[in-house]
Parts: structure tokens; sequence; C-alpha cells
């Protein structure tokens, strides 16, 4: 995997996290069971994009340092 490829990846998580955010702010929590399961299923969208940034970032910090050791094997 590349940065870029990570990189776009984050960038589908906070697309994926403004829509579960507008999704939750638009729900009227008192109305209905219904919303409740909608909710649950929001908080679960956002565990998935908040796992799916670290991951992400995780891979380009491993890519930098590798990066920064030939770096420095090379100087």
């Amino acid at each position: 995997m590349n940065i870029s490829t990570n990189t776009t990846s984050i960038q589908y998580a906070q697309s994926m996290l403004d829509t579960s955010a507008k999704n939750v702010a638009s729900s009227n929590v008192a109305s209905s069971n219904v919303q409740e399961t909608d909710l649950a299923k929001e908080m679960a969208t956002q565990m998935v994009a908040q796992n799916s940034v670290e991951a992400n970032v995780t891979a380009i910090k491993s890519a930098d340092d590798v990066l920064g050791t030939l770096l420095d094997i090379k100087a």
C-alpha cells in the first residue's frame, strides 16, 4: 500500500463520519425504538470509520519510519 491509498482511505472514513454525524443530528431520539436502532447503527459506523483512520495512520507512520531508516542508511 502506498501513502496516497492510505490518505484516500482516510478521506473516505471522514466522509463516513460526516454522513453519520448528519444522520445522528437529524434524528429525534425520543420518538421511537426504530431511531434507537438507527443510532446504534450510526455508532457502529463511526467506530468502523475511527478504526479505519487509526489503521491508515499507523500504516503511514510505518512507511515514514521505513523511509527515514533508509535515508539514514544512505547518509
